[in-house]
């Protein structure tokens, strides 16, 4: 899918929160002063992935990632696609650009947290070459009022990381 990755700062707060809350369920979305605050963070970098709408001109966001860079380390904060718009890849672009911006800024190892749950994103983590590395208790609250374990995910540099653009 052509999708064009559009870099945001705390400006696109607003953005990135109404992005967020129509991919994850009322528990587990961000508002937009969460976002503002996590992109005011050094090392914080946030892209929207904007796809054709409507006339030519136009295009729309259908997706987000949100990642940092701390000395030799990076990490995925999170990672989203409209429902609508999953399995067409832009996931994978979102986070294959996020990947290698840590690479050329000298990362030598990625790390995030993933639903235990979420086979779909896990094989996107897996396939771009990070592998379990460590379990978080009851990190997730659940639509029902639950919790959902995290798995924590690491990928080292030069591994065979996938972050190709």
């Amino acid at each position: 899918m052509k999708a064009r990755l559009v870099q945001t700062g705390p400006e696109g707060a607003g953005l990135l929160a109404r992005l967020h809350g129509m991919c994850f369920h009322r528990e587990a979305a961000w508002d937009e002063a969460a976002f503002a605050s996590l992109l005011a963070t050094p090392g914080m970098t946030a892209l929207v992935a904007a796809v054709p709408a409507g006339e030519a001109s136009e295009s729309a966001p259908a997706g987000l990632i949100l990642y940092r860079l701390a000395a030799d380390e990076g990490e995925i904060i999170t990672l989203a696609t409209l429902p609508a718009m999953r399995r067409r890849g832009l996931g994978g672009r979102l986070l294959g650009a996020a990947l290698a911006e840590m690479a050329m800024s000298g990362a030598r190892r990625a790390f995030l947290e993933v639903a235990a749950g979420n086979a779909p994103a896990i094989a996107l983590y897996e396939k771009h070459g990070f592998s379990r590395a460590g379990l978080r208790k009851n990190y997730y609250a659940t639509p029902a009022g639950g919790r959902e374990d995290a798995l924590v995910m690491a990928l080292a540099f030069g591994e065979g990381c996938g972050c190709d653009v």
